[in-house]
């Protein structure tokens, strides 16, 4: 049951990252860049290959400008809103 749940979690992680990327208006070979990482790495936490650690995901928001809370709720600066988008929300 944690497992199928914890899988539900980082879709919408990876989900949200998506959405608050092209939001930005940035490429996931140019958010990789930004970050001082390998050129495919967005591209594989995008796609699930890759699971970043904390301090990953916080340069992604620093990237992104958007608060952490604000990215896993699904309501960042990433384009549309939650509301427009019917975005889900990760933490309870």
């Amino acid at each position: 049951m944690k497992d199928k749940d914890n899988r539900e979690k980082l879709k919408v992680f990876r989900s949200n990252l998506t959405r608050c990327r092209i939001g930005r208006d940035l490429s996931a070979r140019e958010m990789s860049y930004l970050m001082g990482r390998s050129p495919g790495y967005i591209n594989s936490v995008e796609n699930g290959y890759t699971i970043p650690k904390l301090d990953s995901v916080l340069d992604m928001c620093e990237v992104l400008q958007v608060d952490p809370v604000e990215f896993f709720a699904g309501t960042g600066r990433g384009g549309d809103s939650e509301r427009e988008t019917g975005g889900e929300i990760l933490l309870p």
